[in-house]
Parts: structure tokens; C-alpha cells; sequence
């Protein structure tokens, strides 16, 4: 086989493999995964899966209210990460209980941003650890939230223009920013 670049030969019972330099394909060097990148991608799919298989699925108001705290809560750290009052919300809080904890995936949500429940002071706070990695998978959530927050409010209004068609006599009317309890 004269002209081909590559050959297999037998010999001594060994395999040899002759190669031009020529005929080697050019491979780029092999560059792993940022591992800061591949945790901020997985906590993006825990987000999006909290907000898709759970949240956005309720009424829009309810969907509301915990997508608009939880886009407070991200947008508060990311805005203000030194500072220890932004980075942790009271358990017991009415806002959280009443828009993400009694939402079914809210806890979920909040959960895949990065919070963790802790005790300070003999009282229950869901808190993040402020970090590069906190803070990469904080700004994935506010992506996803706001993109869903866009999506539900859309849903919402198109909801009140059938409702507010001629020959339909409900009233359109705002969205409460969480349901009351």
C-alpha cells in the first residue's frame, strides 16, 4: 500500500504503527470542565426543574409571589454579598412561609439557590454561604426566575383579557404579589 500514510505491520509479534506526521489529525488540547461551571449548571437544572415541575404550574398568583421573593432574595445577595442581613431570611418570616414555603416547590427553589436552614440565635433563617460558586448559581436563578417570572405575568394578563372580553362581565383585576393565607 505505497502513498498511504499509514501502515499496521506484524512484526516480532508486536504491532507497530507507522504514521506520517502529516496525516495526524490536529486535535485541540483537551480543556476539563471548570468545576465552578458545572455546579452552577447543575443547581441552573434544579432551578428550572423546581420552577417548571412545580411552581409554575399553580395559580398565577401563587406562582407570583414565589418567583417575585425568590427573585428578591438572589437579586438582594447579589447585589449586596458583604453584607449579613441580605444573605439569610427568618424561617418564620410571614412573606417566606406565605409565597415559598406553602408553595408546593418552594422549598425546592430555594433549596437549589444555595440556602441552607441554620440557627442563630434560637431562630430557624434559611441562609446562603456567600462564595464565587453561592454567587454564580444566585445569578443562574435570577435568569431563570425572571424568566419565568415574564412567562407567568404573561399567562396572567392573558387570562384577564379573556376574562375581560365583551360579553364576559368579571372585571380584570391585578395580582396580588402572594396569595394571602
Amino acid at each position: 500500500e505505497a502513498g498511504c500514510p499509514q501502515r499496521l505491520r506484524l512484526a516480532g509479534g508486536s504491532l507497530l504503527r507507522e504514521m506520517s506526521a502529516d496525516a495526524l489529525p490536529y486535535c485541540p488540547p483537551s480543556t476539563a470542565p471548570d468545576p465552578l461551571e458545572t455546579e452552577v449548571a447543575q443547581a441552573r437544572k434544579l432551578v428550572l426543574r423546581a420552577l417548571d415541575a412545580k411552581i409554575a404550574i399553580q395559580d398565577d398568583a401563587t406562582a407570583l409571589g414565589a418567583i417575585r421573593l425568590a427573585l428578591k432574595l438572589a437579586g438582594n445577595i447579589l447585589e449586596h454579598p458583604g453584607e449579613g442581613k441580605y444573605t439569610r431570611i427568618k424561617n418564620s418570616s410571614a412573606a417566606f412561609q406565605r409565597c415559598l414555603a406553602k408553595c408546593p416547590g418552594g422549598l425546592e427553589l430555594v433549596m437549589a439557590m444555595g440556602f441552607r436552614t441554620a440557627v442563630h440565635e434560637f431562630e430557624e433563617f434559611w441562609a446562603v454561604e456567600v462564595s464565587p460558586l453561592a454567587l454564580g448559581i444566585l445569578a443562574a436563578a435570577r435568569e431563570g426566575l425572571a424568566r419565568y417570572e415574564s412567562l407567568v405575568v404573561g399567562r396572567a394578563e392573558r387570562a384577564q383579557q379573556a376574562l375581560s372580553s365583551p360579553g364576559l362581565s368579571e372585571p380584570s383585576r391585578n395580582l396580588p404579589p402572594c396569595r394571602r393565607a
